[in-house]
């Protein structure tokens, strides 16, 4: 929020106080002053009048001048502006004069003599971009009556003021407007305020225009209309406060619009009469179409935004910018002044979406106090009335379905002294809420404080204690520590395993890497194998790319592959520990892709990164949090045979729950991908799944004190019998005495009977109490095979 000192004085009595006073006085209390800055830097100015104006000869845009200065004398100096002429009242800086680029000298131009130089607003610091196009090009031209020879001119304009920018917080939408900084300067500095004197307008006649509010998004919706209205120009005095307020002059009305807005904070919006359809505002939150405001943008309207509209034409996108077809102009006579209070939600969700940010907005949005609509307007019609002429002033018309509940905050003087670890005495207490312009009154049980409307932050007896110490600072406070329960933080447990995974893979010879938690929509159904969401997508994305919320980690691995094969770089092993969003929901996401090769012995015999080295990196995740064998189990993954290759994936289930996927990507993706060739292995965990499983400690083993007993058994088993199974089987023979099972040898095809496969087994014994005899070993093995052969039809080979 930018404002304008002098324009503060006129509504605090700031007599012997600086803006950096102020800026002070606000810094100390929280409020931070991002600035404080001149409006111009100009020194030796006064004002002259154009006695002659001739074109230099030679010259074809610069003309010599003589000026009459008072009492600086008669000057002759060469101007290029291309507005300059005789007659004119102008501001002349004289030699010696330091402007905020150049010191003025009397110097020779083209033979002619020059005693000074004609300004423009902008040559003595005024911002450009505040000025109108004729401004910028040329000189600025003075009120006739004013004087020869004024050195105070600057002051007289308003040029000498300065501007103080503020950084507003969220929770103080009063200071979004002059009068509620006029209220905490007040406060602060311990100054009265100045009231702005109004008088009741007479004259107000019953006006044929009506107004519809169809929409519960709208609380109050009032209209004044003023008719006759001669047009004007808007006088300097009140440019200059909208410009120190960084606003640009446009047209009269308008610049009434705004001054009044940046005064009490309620924008306003003003509608040409005469290019309504008809003398009727509808105000709906149905309509659909686009419509051309007054940037002369087309923006899409949707249902759910406010719009005000006459004749099924929109006339005004509530709260964010008007019609470009009803706008005010420097000619309009007749027009209808809106003063309304809109939900904030719906005005900050539209003009977020459409990316049309305005000052109407802004304030809507922050939830200012706009309950006082009917002295805004009596305001507004009062102001216009003074700088012009009025034929026909409308009586105000409201539709208002807002109720006034008054907030009363009940505090006790020892709470707050706790809250603050002072010692207040409740008159001292009770005179800084008085001063921040709070009604304090004593009850049975303590006190009762009642805010100002313009305080919507003031809810609690926290915020009161907040007020207290930002008024009488920090100085008051104890150095005695206030007493603070200390809880020890530290890891949750879900923390430590992922912390666990990461040093796990990372000493497996992984790269951790981070990628973009948006992503483009071609991604979206690419290597989502544990989880279908539908995706959440943004409503006003940056680009294309960058629109949808991932619901899987895998796909922007594998397009990080992608871009690393582009240049060369053929063999990697990347990993991500990230969580993905889903409407309702999110998990986090373990995702690994192996890519190229591997040389385990170094360049004498690489080997193609295969399925297997993927499913090794699972089961020693699962090792790791200590979850054992005989709880998982591995089933083939045939579900996206686009995606993985059909016979070289697989699903980790735990409790009948799919975990993790682990899979070689088939030829089809990495066609998609451009992958070439490229060996590639891509798994899949649900890290949030995995660590929700209940597990023990990891238990010591002993080293055995006994010897291990090994027999080795070779079969024939069914292709459709897996490994597991046969594992399983063998523990459950065996009892306590199968130390290991380990898969020697495997071999299918050849002289190995038809949808058969030869297996070698390899199975350890070992009794912890003793020493293994051979009757008992005989006994076990024979046990082992006679399940094998009955559970799954194996044939035992000689």
């Amino acid at each position: 929020m930018t404002f304008s000192f002098q324009w503060l004085a006129t509504l605090v009595d700031l007599k012997d106080l600086t803006p950096t006073d102020i800026a002070k006085a606000l810094n100390g209390a929280g409020i931070e002053v991002e600035s404080v800055a001149p409006l111009v830097t100009a020194t030796k100015i006064t004002t002259g009048y154009v006695t002659t104006c001739e074109r230099l000869a030679g010259s074809d845009h610069l003309s010599k001048v003589q000026v009459d200065t008072g009492a600086h004398g008669m000057r002759t100096i060469v101007c290029g502006a291309p507005n300059i002429a005789k007659g004119q009242k102008v501001m002349v800086a004289l030699p010696g004069a330091i402007l905020p680029e150049i010191t003025i000298k009397e110097t020779t131009i083209q033979g002619v003599p020059s005693q000074g130089m004609i300004c423009a607003l902008d040559e003595l610091g005024v911002n450009a971009k505040f000025l109108r196009s004729d401004q910028v090009d040329g000189i600025e031209v003075l009120d006739a009556n004013t004087p020869i020879g004024r050195d105070q001119i600057l002051d007289d304009l308003g040029l000498t003021d300065v501007i103080i920018t503020l950084k507003v917080l969220a929770n103080r939408p009063d200071l979004w407007s002059l009068e509620g900084i006029a209220y905490e300067v007040a406060a602060l500095v311990n100054r009265p305020l100045i009231s702005i004197k109004m008088t009741e307008i007479v004259g107000e006649q019953t006006v044929p225009f009506t107004i519809d509010v169809q929409t519960d998004k709208t609380k109050q919706f009032s209209i004044k209309v003023l008719q006759g209205i001669v047009p004007t120009v808007t006088p300097q005095w009140l440019q200059h406060r909208l410009i120190t307020s960084g606003i640009r002059p446009i047209s009269f009305l308008v610049d009434i619009a705004n001054y009044v807005m940046l005064l009490t904070g309620q924008p306003l919006h003003m509608y040409d009469l005469k290019t309504l359809p008809e003398p009727k505002l509808t105000l709906i939150d149905t309509f659909q179409n686009p419509f051309v405001a007054l940037d002369e943008k087309t923006y899409a309207i949707q249902t759910g935004d406010i719009t005000i509209t006459s004749g099924q034409h929109v006339m005004c996108l509530a709260g964010v910018m008007g019609a470009a077809s009803c706008a005010v102009t420097s000619t309009t006579q007749d027009v209808a002044i809106e003063a309304a209070m809109f939900d904030p939600t719906t005005i900050r969700k539209t003009s977020s979406r459409l990316n049309l940010i305005s000052d109407a907005s802004i304030r809507f949005a922050k939830g200012l106090d706009m309950s006082d609509y009917a002295r805004v307007l009596t305001l507004t019609t009062q102001l216009i009335q003074s700088l012009t002429q009025v034929k026909t002033i409308g009586k105000t018309i409201t539709i208002s379905r807002f109720h006034i509940d008054p907030i009363v905050i009940s505090y006790q003087t020892d709470q707050i002294n706790r809250m603050l670890g002072t010692t207040f005495s409740g008159e001292k207490i009770q005179k800084a809420l008085t001063r921040f312009h709070l009604q304090v009154r004593s009850t049975s049980q303590g006190f009762e404080a009642l805010p100002p409307r313009h305080r919507p932050d003031l809810r609690h007896p926290a915020d009161l204690a907040e007020e207290v110490i930002r008024l009488y600072g920090f100085t008051d406070l104890s150095d005695t520590p206030m007493p603070v329960k200390v809880q020890a933080g530290g890891l949750s447990g879900d923390q430590i395993s992922v912390r666990s995974i990461k040093r796990y893979l990372s000493g497996q010879g992984l790269d951790e890497v981070l990628t973009y938690t948006l992503i483009e929509q071609k991604l979206l159904n690419e290597f989502s194998f544990l989880l279908k969401k539908d995706p959440l997508k943004l409503l006003n994305p940056l680009s294309e790319d960058r629109q949808f919320v991932r619901t899987s980690i895998l796909g922007s691995l594998v397009q990080t592959v992608e871009y690393n094969l582009a240049r060369q770089v053929a063999d990697g092993q990347i990993f991500e520990i990230a969580q993905v969003s889903y409407p309702f929901g999110r998990h986090i996401e373990l995702a690994m892709v192996l890519f190229g090769q591997t040389y385990p012995r170094g360049l004498i015999r690489p080997e193609p990164l295969t399925f297997y080295h993927g499913k090794g990196l699972v089961e020693g995740i699962l090792t790791l949090l200590a979850i054992e064998p005989n709880r998982y189990q591995w089933q083939p993954y045939t579900l996206e045979p686009n995606q993985l290759h059909p016979g070289r994936s697989a699903g980790l289930y735990i409790q009948q729950q799919l975990i993790a996927v682990v899979g070689e990507i088939s030829p089809l993706a990495k066609h998609r991908f451009d992958l070439a060739k490229t060996p590639m292995v891509v798994t899949q965990i649900n890290l949030t799944a995995l660590l929700a499983i209940k597990t023990g400690s990891i238990k010591m083993q002993t080293i055995p004190r006994f010897p291990i007993v090994e027999r080795d058994l070779a079969l024939y088993v069914q292709q459709s019998v897996s490994y597991q199974q046969l594992v399983k089987t063998i523990r459950l023979a065996g009892k306590k005495l199968v130390y290991d099972v380990q898969l020697f040898d495997l071999y299918s095809g050849g002289q190995v009977p038809s949808g058969l496969v030869s297996l070698g087994l390899r199975i350890q014994l070992l009794d912890e109490e003793k020493t293994l005899e051979d009757a008992t070993i005989q006994q076990v093995v024979q046990a082992i095979k006679t399940a094998l052969i009955t559970d799954h039809k194996v044939i035992l080979r000689s």
